[in-house]
């Protein structure tokens, strides 16, 4: 089945978004996670910024000081429910659009895809579910009973849920998934601000590393990468026509 010229110029730019992400995002990932592991002092600095060793009037550490602030509390509880709702949507609109044969499935599949592979399986299935990195806040560092683990070492300092990646800054970063099927590069941008405020926001109440952050936004980008390549590399005729 031929191609539309619609599909023909997002599988292009799927294709040739995906090779820079691999040369560009997989360089840096991995001299950044060189760097993290044989300076894991860095995860502890960047935290200590937010953190206070003094004691309250009530006698009691007063710790990440910012980690009771109601409006931060509220935007992280906002961030998961809202992601919840998009990928969830964006589910649903695949599926009609299939059977449709909207000129939109291709977009729509790689971009629901992508969400799935990314935040959802590799960050909060994969990697928070068995690095078993304690959290900032849970460190004896800090005050906790838990020991430090740097990026990339597989712990046993927590059973779920953990540090190591983060799922907040995950879900920022998601907008840039986008990247891999418009023209503008726009979303890349937008995805990577909105991904490191989330995350420095869960870095400075202690629920996550710097690391955390830093890992989530190559997770999120490499594997939009590899099912971006996969669309482009083995598009087999689903091109519907509207």
């Amino acid at each position: 089945m031929a191609l539309q010229p619609q599909n023909s110029l997002i599988l292009g730019i799927a294709k040739n978004r995906a090779r820079q992400a691999f040369f560009i995002g997989g360089s840096l990932s991995v001299i950044l996670s060189l760097l993290f592991l044989f300076f894991p002092e860095i995860d502890l600095a960047v935290s200590e910024v937010f953190f206070r060793r003094e004691k309250s009037v009530n006698g009691e550490l007063v710790g990440f000081w910012l980690r009771e602030e109601p409006a931060l509390e509220l935007m992280f509880f906002l961030v998961d429910v809202i992601a919840r709702v998009i990928l969830l949507g964006l589910i649903v609109l695949l599926g009609i659009r299939l059977l449709r044969r909207h000129h939109q499935s291709l977009s729509t599949a790689i971009v629901t895809l992508s969400l799935i592979l990314g935040p959802v399986l590799l960050v909060n299935t994969g990697l928070k579910d068995h690095w078993d990195r304690a959290r900032p806040r849970e460190i004896q560092y800090f005050g906790g009973e838990s020991k430090f683990s740097p990026a990339w070492i597989i712990s046993d300092q927590c059973k779920t849920n953990c540090s190591f990646t983060s799922g907040h800054a995950a879900a920022g970063f998601s907008i840039l998934v986008l990247h891999f099927v418009r023209v503008s590069v726009f979303w890349i941008w937008l995805g990577m601000a909105t991904g490191f405020f989330i995350g420095l926001a869960r870095v400075a109440v202690g629920a996550h590393f710097l690391s955390d952050v830093v890992f989530s936004f190559f997770a999120v980008y490499l594997s939009a990468a590899v099912v971006a390549w996969a669309f482009a590399s083995f598009y087999r005729g689903i091109s519907p026509t509207k």
